[in-house]
């Protein structure tokens, strides 16, 4: 399919969609999962197919605060009122990035206007979990889940130049996401994920009051949290697989909890503050 390779039940499912056109769609996946460039092929593929004259892509991203407002939300209102050229096929295609960041009165804002669209009019969100958004939206959208690949195909889109040592230590840290594992053999120990991984580590040797000096710090960027988060429970489940421990399984567990409750919108500061206490 094009440039991209998806996993088996990946792209069954996007076959499915392009065919059924539902008039609202989201993509879950962990960051580098390659959401974005999966909704920019479907758009393509709704247009294109639809070979009218006019048509036209709209984008939304989030603001330089990491957060989709209600302004932007008017904005798309406003922007589907424009009458498409053709009323009788795809005509327009609105991407909403990050829509996890979509904060709660914007996602209020957009209930209707995803529930029934102008006809010719499709909406792409990509999200981090289901979780994430407000239960109510969440109704209104057919879901693909972009699963991670296989390390076969991962390595049949790597340059042959690059080392299995350091192809399998990207495809770990990824969790088989071929946009990540990309970033990660680029970027090398400059990549934020990385760095967030040695971070990690010391947070794990740290005694207790160390950890809690950095809860502020931590938790005042956002995606740095996710990404410690995400290390801290990707270095439990090694230990867990290398020397299993009922300690280290609750470790994996509280790990987990901690980031769906990010995703829930739980107050970041007692979310990371609850963690490091029960590591």
């Amino acid at each position: 399919m094009s440039n991209l390779v998806f996993h088996p039940a990946t792209k069954q499912t996007i076959m499915r969609v392009v065919s059924q056109r539902p008039h609202a769609i989201a993509l879950i996946g962990p960051e580098g999962a390659g959401k974005v460039a999966t909704a920019r092929y479907l758009a393509d593929k709704f247009l294109d197919e639809a070979r009218q004259a006019g048509s036209t892509y709209f984008e939304i991203v989030p603001n330089d605060k990491g957060i989709i407002t209600i302004e932007q939300a008017r904005e798309i209102k406003q922007f589907v009122k424009l009458k498409p050229a053709n009323r009788k096929n795809t005509s327009r295609v609105i991407v909403l990035q990050d829509a996890h960041l979509l904060q709660v009165p914007a996602q209020n804002s957009l209930l209707k206007i995803l529930e029934e669209p102008p006809i010719g009019t499709i909406f792409i969100l990509t999200v981090a979990t289901k979780e994430s958004l407000l239960p109510t939206l969440w109704s209104r959208l057919t879901d693909i889940a972009i699963r991670p690949l296989a390390f076969n195909q991962i390595r049949l889109l790597t340059d042959d130049d690059i080392s299995a040592e350091e192809l399998k230590r990207a495809f770990y840290l990824s969790g088989g996401y071929a946009g990540m594992t990309s970033e990660l053999i680029n970027a090398g120990e400059d990549h934020p994920l990385i760095k967030n991984m040695a971070k990690a580590k010391q947070i794990l040797i740290n005694k207790k009051y160390a950890r809690l000096s950095e809860v502020d710090e931590i938790s005042a960027n956002h995606k740095g949290l996710s990404q410690t988060m995400l290390c801290l429970q990707k270095i439990l489940e090694y230990k867990l697989k290398t020397d299993y421990s009922p300690a280290t399984a609750i470790k994996v567990r509280h790990c987990i909890t901690a980031q769906d409750d990010l995703h829930r919108r739980v107050n970041k500061k007692l979310v990371l503050t609850d963690l490091f206490l029960k590591l």
